[in-house]
């Protein structure tokens, strides 16, 4: 009888486990805690897997190609520019002489925003051909109507072409574009806004030259010589060099023969 009753006990203790462990299944399906561990354990998943598709998205890209490493320095060269009309406005805002100013902003940057550069040699002002090209009647008549609306004598504009580019629209040289070689920065401050290859189109270089050459014009009085000064070496130019005198002997001698 001993026997009997401990097999009894025994059999209702093992039933009695079998329904603690199904009640306790059933607990980890339908007990909030449980689903709250298990959905934090799934975004915790998640979070992880997210983590490794960053990293994977900042391992080191490849080497920049040609094209793009001419695309950095290009849009370097543009920064320079901006950085050196900002440096001008920054200079005259502070009430500093024209001159003080023009020294500023070229230390700023050493890369000079008139359409053409001081550093243009006599020897290579003599060497330049000054006769215009046969076929150029109708970028004459282009200029000659850009030249009327800015207040410019047809004759200055044409003598200053014939020496700058021959009315050669695609000839460009050390950052000078077009007919009137006009500087990219140059033009952006007379309100161009495209790139500097659109300078190479004869209507949109001479529009755009032609008031810059305006303002000389005026800022020289009507003067030849200091017309063609602060088209040359900038608008904040005050004292002819002798590239200056070199550029205005071409240019009298092609307004006299016209």
């Amino acid at each position: 009888m001993k026997y009997v009753y401990g097999g009894l006990a025994a059999a209702v203790l093992i039933s009695l486990t079998g329904m603690a462990s199904a009640e306790e299944f059933v607990n980890s399906e339908t007990d909030p805690r449980a689903i709250v561990v298990r959905d934090a354990e799934i975004a915790r998943l998640k979070a992880e897997e997210a983590k490794g598709s960053e990293q994977a998205a900042e391992a080191p890209s490849k080497p920049m190609s040609a094209k793009e490493r001419r695309a950095a320095r290009i849009e370097a060269r543009k920064a320079k520019a901006e950085e050196v009309a900002a440096a001008r406005q920054a200079a005259k805002a502070g009430g500093m002489k024209p001159q003080a100013a023009a020294a500023t902003a070229d230390a700023k940057v050493q890369e000079p925003t008139a359409t053409a550069s001081v550093a243009r040699s006599e020897d290579k002002a003599e060497a330049k051909p000054v006769a215009a090209p046969a076929g150029v009647e109708g970028i004459k008549a282009i200029v000659a109507r850009h030249a009327a609306a800015n207040g410019v004598p047809f004759s200055l504009a044409d003598a200053i072409i014939r020496v700058e580019s021959r009315y050669n629209p695609r000839a460009a040289h050390a950052g000078n574009y077009g007919l009137m070689q006009i500087r990219h920065q140059t033009a952006r401050g007379m309100g161009y806004s495209g790139g500097a290859g659109g300078l190479l189109d004869a209507e949109t270089n001479a529009r755009y030259g032609m008031k810059y050459l305006a303002e000389a014009y005026r800022m020289a009085g009507g003067d030849t010589c200091r017309t063609v000064m602060k088209y040359q070496s900038g608008h904040m130019a005050t004292r002819l060099s002798g590239a200056n005198r070199t550029y205005c002997a071409k240019v009298r001698t092609i307004t006299a023969r016209n």
